[in-house]
């Protein structure tokens, strides 16, 4: 990912936008067939708001659009503006080349934000300390000499801090449609369902707790009258902790969620698809899918054989602020061939393999989770051509059931086996 830039915040004089009012009331929504055509789920976006074009006809969220003069660059013109006095913040690129613009509202200034058509709905931000704000966060790539008006807020809620933002060049790869290498063609899926212990035949939840409330009066038992057999003991406690292990199972499996939980075996949903109009229009990671879980309930696995060369799994922070773009956890491992497979936002602590660690394709190497820019739980899995932070993406297929190969699309559902129904 690219460094993090503070960029200067100033208010700047209110401009009435230059399109036509008429025809952007009569253009369409980016609601989730835009979404699907921009290459991700709108459900899996919850608190962003993204404009791939930085085209108030296209998005109807946007407030409009304004040309600056040709050549224009006046350093004294901030790139991010709020004029107190409309409560219209705005995106500005004085340069000669488009950027990529993502500002995040915190607080109680989040709450307050209007679109074109009305209220825009913020998501959450939780920081490192487990504190939860509001937040809510634009994202647009702006034409070069363009100021973009995003919303309005309620001024007197608005301080400097509640306002951040990353800016950066956009910078496409270079050559997106490039076809796979050998050695990066039908790779293992990366999603797996976690393995439940078995219960004794037609066992239910109140009964496998009874048990486990024996098991606990015989340890105690155990424990009192025969501290000298240790070996007994261990026994006893080895009795608990599958007792523990099965009422814990057959709970999860009864109060499950579909919303919140990992999908059962029969597939997860791909949220953005390769060069997707969400985040993957950078060069590093144009050909990265993402897959919805739950958070720390899904098994992720290498999708190649290869050597273990990063494992960063302490960062906490999760939610839709800026700021989380460069705290995420993820493991990385280099393929014998060539080429590093990423596996990104995983559970904390949950890593199951250590720097040096040589894994083959289908070993599980940690869990799934929300950590870092995350509106949901997902695994960000990409191939890059080397360990370089700068490194180009490449492309891949995972292997079918069929003996064949896919590529994720999003919207769609995925199993090892290739494309399933939700």
């Amino acid at each position: 990912m690219p460094a993090k830039k503070n960029k200067k915040k100033k208010s700047a004089g209110a401009r009435p936008p230059t399109t036509d009012a008429d025809a952007l009331r009569t253009s369409p929504t980016h609601d989730a067939a835009d979404a699907a055509k921009a290459g991700y789920a709108a459900s899996s976006v919850d608190g962003c708001f993204i404009s791939v074009t930085g085209n108030p006809r296209a998005d109807r969220w946007l407030w409009g659009a304004e040309e600056l003069c040709d050549g224009l660059e006046d350093e004294d013109m901030p790139e991010i503006s709020f004029d107190p006095s409309t409560g219209m913040l705005s995106a500005v690129n004085v340069q000669a080349y488009p950027q990529s613009f993502t500002i995040s509202v915190t607080g109680s200034a989040a709450q307050t934000a209007k679109g074109r058509q009305g209220a825009l709905s913020p998501g959450s931000t939780t920081s490192a300390d487990g504190t939860v704000r509001p937040c809510i966060t634009f994202m647009a790539i702006v034409p070069a000499c363009t100021i973009l008006d995003l919303c309005k807020l309620k001024a007197s809620m608005v301080a400097p801090e509640d306002i951040d933002s990353d800016i950066q060049k956009l910078s496409p790869h270079a050559d997106p449609d490039v076809a796979p290498l050998p050695h990066h063609r039908r790779l293992v899926f990366p999603l797996g369902a976690m393995s439940a212990p078995k219960a004794a035949a037609g066992e239910d939840a109140e009964e496998a707790a009874a048990r486990l409330a024996a098991a606990k009066d015989a340890l105690a038992a155990k424990t009192a009258e025969m501290k000298a057999l240790k070996e007994q003991l261990a026994s006893v406690e080895a009795e608990v902790k599958a007792q523990e292990e099965t009422v814990a199972a057959l709970s999860a499996a009864r109060h499950h969620d579909p919303a919140t939980a990992s999908p059962l075996p029969e597939g997860w949903l791909c949220t953005q698809e390769q060069g997707a109009g969400f985040t993957h229009h950078f060069a590093g990671n144009h050909h990265a899918v993402d897959f919805r879980t739950g958070d720390g309930d899904t098994l992720v696995l290498s999708a190649t054989d290869g050597v273990v060369t990063n494992v960063s799994v302490e960062n906490t922070v999760t939610g839709v602020h800026v700021s989380n773009y460069f705290k995420w956890n993820s493991i990385s491992i280099a393929i014998p061939d060539g080429g590093v497979a990423e596996y990104v936002h995983l559970h904390p602590h949950s890593a199951r393999v250590k720097v040096g660690d040589t894994i083959k394709a289908g070993d599980p190497i940690a869990l799934s989770g929300a950590v870092g820019f995350c509106p949901e739980p997902h695994l960000h899995f990409q191939l890059l051509a080397s360990g370089d932070s700068k490194a180009a993406s490449l492309p891949f297929t995972f292997a079918a059931a069929d003996g064949g190969e896919f590529i994720p699309h999003a919207g769609a559902w995925y199993t090892a086996s290739g494309r399933a129904k939700p």
